[in-house]
């Protein structure tokens, strides 16, 4: 933990900071947004993952903020914050600034880093005080630029919802974020992921100045289709292809065939049959999806929050562009009728809105509803 409290003093001591006000509030510039994973995530810091002309493209396609997913080991050198490292951020958000657009700097651990964090309470105390150092450092942007979410995808650590509150965890970083940033708006979540049902569990704090995320990529056997790093024995995602949305009978039985004739394991055949019959059998298309954004809509509306779904997307390799174009569409339309700001997973990779030659995908660009002469 020695290492935290020297990040803290790291940051604490940093120079005087920079600020740019805008016309509009930071929750008024959430409108449409996309996730540049990749910058400040991944097996080590890439400062020029993205330049001026992606920023700028951004823009001209209509996007009004980015998120910024950051990964707190990516920001540190042997456990201290990296001088460094907080250079690079800096740029990159100066040029996201300078480019007209408002940022979200999302706090994205790995999956081991985060369940440590949230499984040991001196771990998690730890963090708590890197949270509020790295806040301050933050400060240097205008609150009507750049808003922090505070943890990405909280998870039940392994305790089986024993001894496992988030509501008292979230609490903690949300007073040690605003004792930081008390003019910034503050993008906070509920457990399991950041589901819509995990959202419903929360209890919201006293804070006019913060938005709940949601993230959204129901049904997964038709949105991680072909993703080789979701595996749960014995089904494994890797061998979906060609799942389609909506999914009529006739389109999954000819997906299953397909797919049982490239697959040996008798076990996971049988295990791919029964998910796909009973994607058959929910007949999964836009209602489905509006039974799920309604509910979510009725907890912001009784609490009276303002909800930002935070990631949605489609990977590229299992399914057909029409349904992954199909599926975008109608989870963005849900997300404008219900008044949620949104971020798409992700500006490239592979959920990206980029296509092999780094050109805007046209077919994506017209069902998120964007400028289609921001296109090169």
């Amino acid at each position: 933990m020695q290492s935290f409290v020297t990040a803290l003093l790291l940051i604490v001591l940093q120079g005087p900071g920079r600020t740019e006000s805008r016309d509009l509030p930071f929750a008024s510039r959430l409108q449409r947004g996309v996730n540049l994973n990749g910058w400040f995530t991944g097996t080590s810091l890439t400062p020029n993952r993205f330049g001026r002309s992606d920023l700028q493209l951004i823009a001209a396609l209509g996007f009004t903020f980015v998120r910024l997913p950051i990964d707190p080991k990516r920001m540190m050198t042997r456990g201290v914050l990296s001088n460094d490292s907080l250079e690079a951020l800096h740029r990159a958000l100066d040029l996201i600034t300078s480019s007209g657009l408002a940022a979200i700097a999302d706090i994205h651990p790995t999956q081991d880093f985060e369940r440590e964090v949230l499984s040991d309470k001196d771990s998690l105390n730890g963090f708590v005080r890197f949270l509020e150092g790295f806040c301050s450092y933050l400060k240097r942007w205008s609150a009507h630029d750049l808003g922090v979410e505070l943890l990405n995808e909280p998870f039940d650590p392994g305790t089986g919802g024993r001894g496992w509150d988030w509501n008292a965890i979230q609490r903690q970083l949300w007073t040690a974020a605003r004792r930081a940033l008390p003019e910034h708006a503050l993008i906070l979540t509920g457990d399991a992921w950041s589901s819509m049902s995990g959202l419903r569990r929360i209890v919201p704090v006293a804070d006019s100045n913060v938005l709940y995320t949601i993230h959204f990529y129901q049904p997964y056997v038709f949105t991680h289709q072909g993703a080789n790093w979701m595996k749960s024995d014995p089904l494994h995602f890797a061998e979906l292809h060609g799942v389609p949305y909506p999914g009529d009978s006739e389109g999954v039985r000819k997906a299953l065939e397909s797919i049982t004739r490239s697959v040996a394991r008798p076990q996971l055949r049988d295990s791919i049959r029964s998910e796909l019959l009973d994607y058959a059998r929910a007949s999964w298309n836009r209602e489905n999806l509006a039974q799920s954004f309604s509910q979510t809509a009725e907890w912001a509306s009784q609490h009276h929050e303002r909800l930002f779904l935070g990631e949605f997307g489609v990977y590229k390799r299992g399914p057909d562009t029409a349904g992954r174009c199909r599926w975008l569409q109608d989870v963005r339309e849900l997300a404008d009728a219900n008044r949620f700001s949104w971020a798409m997973w992700e500006y490239d990779g592979g959920f990206g809105l980029l296509s092999e030659d780094r050109s805007p995908d046209k077919c994506l660009v017209r069902a998120l509803g964007l400028n289609p002469a921001g296109v090169r």
